[in-house]
């Protein structure tokens, strides 16, 4: 484990989570930059409701591959449930705010009711990485 996990393990420490809570919010921070990095790169593309794998040949020809399960929907879920139990026990709530660049953490943990996430996250939110 590097300085920059222990870190962030020691800070959701604090915040109240659990050790396995902790696992889990890395797990699903991972999907998630995972998820935004293929879809930034074009790898999986979403047609007609559904996700599916595509590739380009040198000539633009577009193929698509096959369909992909929703990682991204299916992180933010579980990300929330396992917030929603930590809320239930501490008296400061939080929520799950997700960044959908691939450049940078992929889930923010920000108190409830800030307002205009979108433009202070970093500032007010505590970064989950993988």
């Amino acid at each position: 484990m590097n300085r920059e996990r222990l870190n962030l393990c020691c800070r959701l420490a604090r915040l109240g989570f659990s050790p396995d809570e902790v696992a889990s919010l890395i797990r699903c921070a991972g999907r998630l930059h995972r998820w935004a990095e293929r879809t930034a790169n074009g790898e999986i593309e979403e047609i007609d409701g559904r996700w599916h794998r595509v590739s380009y040949s040198r000539f633009g020809d577009r193929f698509v591959l096959g369909a992909v399960p929703d990682r991204e929907t299916s992180s933010l879920r579980r990300a929330a449930e396992i917030v929603e139990a930590r809320n239930g026990r501490c008296a400061d709530l939080l929520d799950v705010f997700h960044q959908t660049d691939p450049r940078g953490a992929p889930l923010y943990l920000v108190p409830v009711g800030t307002v205009n996430v979108a433009a202070c996250y970093s500032s007010v939110g505590t970064a989950v990485f993988s």
